[in-house]
């Protein structure tokens, strides 16, 4: 009778070690996995199947391995296209700008006579309220008896704003010819 009692506790016994045992060495398995190697390697009884975790295994064990991770898998299939997102707010208006040119004239200055082999210096200038947005000269006679050496806005000071045009040219011809300056003036 006393053997019976003693094989019964002995079964129980024997389960919560194995466990316990099994516990114990999936924990260090799972940490030595993270730590070294993705195959975690233990050794399984031949006779109860109880794991332990061992470099080298016992004859009446058998070397058991697993992977911690598996293979990858194929790539899924595409997904569906989502929902069409909802309309963003509208953005604040951006304040008016200054009204363009509307108003564009060209006015000529007083004809100036320029006697033969003389430079002579015209000008010509925009009404009160408009700007100046170019030039040039007018002459007469033959363009090649004509050698301009200045065309420029007025005034030709840097960051100003130009009203007029001047025009300086010589003539080379052997009479006294005729010189006038243009400017394009502009208004809103």
């Amino acid at each position: 009778m006393r053997r019976g009692l003693h094989a019964r506790v002995r079964v129980p016994f024997v389960a919560v070690v194995a466990v316990c045992l099994l516990a114990a060495g999936a924990g260090w398995a799972i940490a030595a996995s993270r730590t070294s190697s993705a195959t975690i390697r233990a050794c399984a009884s031949k006779t109860t199947g109880v794991l332990r975790l061992a470099r080298t295994c016992k004859k009446s064990e058998r070397l058991v391995t697993w992977n911690s991770v598996g293979p990858r898998g194929v790539q899924g299939a595409k997904g569906d296209k989502g929902d069409t997102g909802a309309p963003g707010t509208n953005g604040t208006n951006g304040t008016n700008g200054t009204n363009g040119a509307t108003n564009v004239v060209v006015r000529a200055g007083s004809t100036v006579s320029v006697g033969a082999g003389l430079t002579g210096l015209a000008t010509a200038s925009c009404n009160a309220g408009e700007r100046a947005t170019g030039g040039g000269n007018a002459i007469s006679g033959s363009a090649s008896t004509w050698q301009v050496g200045e065309s420029f806005p007025t005034p030709g000071t840097t960051g100003s704003t130009p009203t007029g045009w001047r025009v300086d040219a010589t003539n080379s011809a052997g009479v006294a010819q005729n010189l006038v300056a243009v400017v394009i003036c502009a208004s809103p």
